[in-house]
């Protein structure tokens, strides 16, 4: 793993890894991986070696969730499998420990359009206030993509991709399913407020 991330980095990429057992997120940040995906048995250890390492952690809480619930399981209305009670424990670990958290949720496991499903998960299984949910989902993403100085947050020289919501994201992150203006590298592609 140390030789594929020399060789990655030596053509201007970076070592991310899908790890889910404890022992293959180890390896994988010990070898230089700069984000962990899935994760499902974060422990203490495992959570300070990634602060250690500032790697960052995207959960897919999506996919474990929306899976699940694809092979019979009801939420809500049934205790929740091991599975989840893995993921919920590996992701409050995290979050309590400090790893830095970014947001992805393996998309396509659930519908596209409906990324807010993995932010709501994030603050149900990890206890994440909605403002750093939203941190997760733009300047924290951006920098774990390397590209800070192109997105993920509102400035000069930044690309402009703005949305308007019908309520507060910060107080409530399913604000966010209220889209009412949408604006992409400066073009407006969405406007519900001005009625276009």
């Amino acid at each position: 793993m140390k030789l594929i991330n020399e060789v990655a980095r030596s053509s201007g990429r970076y070592l991310v890894c899908h790890a889910k057992s404890k022992e293959a997120m180890r390896r994988a940040i010990l070898a230089g991986a700069e984000t962990i995906e899935h994760g499902d048995f974060i422990d203490e250890e495992i959570a300070q070696l990634m602060k250690e390492h500032k790697v960052t952690y995207f959960g897919t809480l999506g996919a474990v969730d929306a899976i699940t619930q694809y092979h019979g399981w009801k939420k809500g209305k049934e205790e929740d499998p091991q599975s989840i009670k893995n993921k919920k424990k590996s992701y409050r670990i995290a979050v309590e420990q400090g790893v830095t958290i970014g947001m992805g949720g393996d998309v396509g496991v659930f519908h596209h359009g409906e990324n807010v499903y993995e932010m709501e998960l994030m603050g149900e299984y990890g206890g994440m206030r909605p403002l750093d949910v939203l941190k997760a989902a733009t300047t924290v993403n951006a920098r774990a993509l390397h590209m800070e100085n192109e997105i993920g947050s509102i400035k000069p020289g930044l690309q402009a991709d703005l949305m308007v919501v019908k309520g507060d994201p910060s107080k409530s992150i399913s604000e966010l399913r209220k889209v009412q203006f949408v604006m992409k590298g400066g073009v407006i592609y969405r406007d519900e407020v001005r009625g276009k």
